[in-house]
């Protein structure tokens, strides 16, 4: 032992006193005596704690330092990709683990565009990019967020297109992945029943945000793009 505190008058000799019990009621508490292996006594345990405040602190500066570097990546590479400039995008970590991006193009002539499907999701190609599939609910809450946002900053920004189809055997999927709906939020009475009805809107307005709406393939919306990110 390199430090001790001992009471008085121990150790003792006493051969069968071989282990040590800090004393709670000496004068001064704390003091130590050798006592008999067998005698039973209140156990106080120690551990190594496994997260530290110095390793937590170290961890959050960390962790702050690797979101500026990832923003500063970010606004690089979104400045790269194309003089039409993203506009207003949202960064988040999807269901299959890689780091994905929500964005609104902007149209050739520098503003947003409403469209048919098919040429909604051809906007969102031109930027190596789909439109959104929302497969989780943790991805449908990030989203209603975002697009809460585009609704308070823009009233004309009310329907935006999703990457969804029924198909023929009434089923519905999301087209880039093929997977089933695991995940839905449909709107009061939907999805409808009626033919040619086969595509998903997804709105901004407050009084039904999120709420998934069908529609035909002709029907105008805002493209509203996901793209995985190269970092």
């Amino acid at each position: 032992m390199d430090f001790s505190n001992w009471s008085k008058g121990s150790p003792n000799n006493n051969t069968d006193n071989n282990c040590v019990q800090m004393l709670s009621e000496s004068d001064p508490v704390g003091q130590w005596a050798n006592e008999p292996c067998n005698k039973k006594s209140v156990i106080v345990c120690q551990k190594t704690p496994t997260v530290t405040i110095p390793f937590l602190h170290k961890k959050l500066l960390e962790t702050n330092k690797k979101l500026i570097e990832t923003q500063q990546i970010l606004n690089k590479y979104l400045n790269d990709k194309s003089s039409n400039k993203w506009i207003n995008y949202e960064l988040f970590t999807d269901i299959d683990g890689k780091r994905k991006a929500f964005f609104i193009p902007y149209n050739e002539k520098g503003d947003f565009e409403v469209y048919h499907w098919s040429d909604a999701s051809k906007s969102c190609e031109k930027f190596n990019a789909t439109l959104v599939e929302v497969q989780t609910l943790q991805k449908q809450n990030i989203l209603e967020m975002y697009v809460s946002q585009l609704g308070q900053e823009s009233n004309r920004m009310d329907w935006f297109w999703l990457n969804a189809h029924r198909e023929s055997n009434g089923k519905w999927k999301w087209i880039t992945s093929g997977k089933e709906f695991t995940h839905t939020n449909w709107m009061t009475d939907n999805p409808k029943a009626d033919s040619g009805i086969d595509y998903v809107l997804f709105p901004s307005r407050s009084s039904y945000i999120g709420k998934w709406y069908t529609t035909s393939s002709a029907g105008n919306a805002y493209p509203l793009c996901e793209i995985e990110l190269s970092f």
